[in-house]
This record gives C-alpha cells, sequence and structure tokens, in this order.
C-alpha cells in the first residue's frame, strides 16, 4: 500500500487501508519515530481507534528498525535512476522488485565477530552520536 503524500493525514488513511485490507480485533503497530508517526494530528486521529496500540521505536536505536535493510535493498532493486509518472507505475515497479528478493535480506541473519564471540550485525545509525 502506497500513499501519495509524506504528511499526518495521508499516513492516518494508509493504517486505515491496512485496517480495512487486513481486519482484526486488535492492532499493534511499532513506528519508527518520524515526524508523521507522532505528529498531534495523528494522535488525535488514533486516539479515537481504541483497537489499535502504537508502539514507538526508541530514539537512537536504529538497528531496533528492521525494516531498514529491507527497505534499502527494495529500493535499490525497483527504485534506483528510476522516474515513475503514475503511482501504479511505481506500485508496479515495488511489486516487481519483490518478486525478484521475496525474504528479508542476509544482513538481518549474518552474524559478524564482536569482543564477547559472534552476535548480531552491527548497523551504522545515520543520526547517532559518535
Amino acid at each position: 500500500m502506497l500513499s501519495l503524500d509524506r504528511d499526518s493525514a495521508s499516513h492516518v488513511q494508509l493504517l486505515e487501508k491496512f485496517m480495512t485490507a487486513f481486519p482484526t480485533e486488535r492492532w499493534s503497530i511499532i513506528e519508527d519515530n518520524l515526524s508523521i508517526h507522532v505528529s498531534e494530528q495523528t494522535k488525535l486521529a488514533l486516539a479515537a481507534r481504541a483497537e489499535m496500540e502504537i508502539q514507538f521505536i526508541p530514539k537512537y536505536a536504529c538497528w531496533l528498525n528492521l525494516i531498514g535493510p529491507w527497505w534499502k535493498q527494495l529500493r535499490s532493486l525497483a527504485l534506483k535512476g528510476r522516474r515513475f509518472e503514475t503511482l501504479d507505475q511505481l506500485t508496479q515497479a515495488l511489486n516487481d522488485a519483490r518478486l525478484l528478493e521475496p525474504a528479508l535480506p542476509s544482513i538481518l541473519l549474518e552474524k559478524t565477530p564482536t569482543r564477547t564471540g559472534f552476535g548480531p550485525r552491527q548497523f551504522r545509525c545515520s543520526n547517532s552520536v559518535r
């Protein structure tokens, strides 16, 4: 599901479309701290929906955002160097790329040596404080 705009109203509409397409009694959604996810408009709209519980990834903890590596790979396969005139063209490109790489990227499954032995792969945060 895609949204034409990147604003709070579009985010709420996207969540409502998702809830309609995949009905269930209770929703638990995990989001990052993008401004449209935490805006007052979004909070007010979702407060009226008792069946929806929103959890947020802690700030400065990008390694918890497991969709990031997958999105990077999908973006590279579907969007790199391309322009789309319509939402349908964009949707088709994303669907085609998903067929090429349907699984989670291997970056989520790899293990690398750490000081204490083997542990989860370390992610570099673009917004981390060093």
